[in-house]
């Protein structure tokens, strides 16, 4: 019954994901909610990784400062949940920063670095290169 309970967030949050069919001809962009939770949803699962990163450090500073073991086994186990918390949002953050990467076209447009490769015809090697625009 639980495991049921817990599945039904990240049901809704797949199902939220999922790619939506678009008619070919269609080149302007469509605001939809689910690239506004992507959008969005990026900045709130990295802010939860910043607030469980300090609460797993306050933590540990109790468990430094407990006077018996058991107390300093406890702090250390909650420590080491949040510590798994924020590992888990900050994969999040990631995925969601590259699925919102798909709905800009071009990329992001406030790119400033913009590496090129290539390969020489003559020799087979690879060639990397830079620009930097200001």
């Amino acid at each position: 019954m639980m495991r049921r309970a817990s599945a039904v967030p990240l049901l809704a949050l797949a199902l939220a994901l999922a790619p939506s069919v678009a008619p070919a001809q269609d080149t302007l962009p469509r605001r939809s909610f689910t690239r506004g939770l992507v959008h969005y949803g990026k900045w709130a699962t990295g802010a939860a990784t910043v607030a469980f990163t300090v609460m797993a450090a306050h933590e540990h500073a109790r468990s430094n400062q407990a006077s018996d073991i058991q107390q300093s086994a406890y702090y250390d186990r909650r420590a080491r949940a949040r510590i798994l918390a924020a590992q888990t949002s900050l994969l999040a953050t990631a995925a969601l920063v590259l699925l919102d990467l798909r709905h800009q076209p071009g990329g992001p447009g406030n790119k400033p670095f913009a590496p090129e490769a290539a390969v020489d015809a003559r020799t087979g090697s690879a060639l990397v290169g830079m620009r930097l625009t200001f």
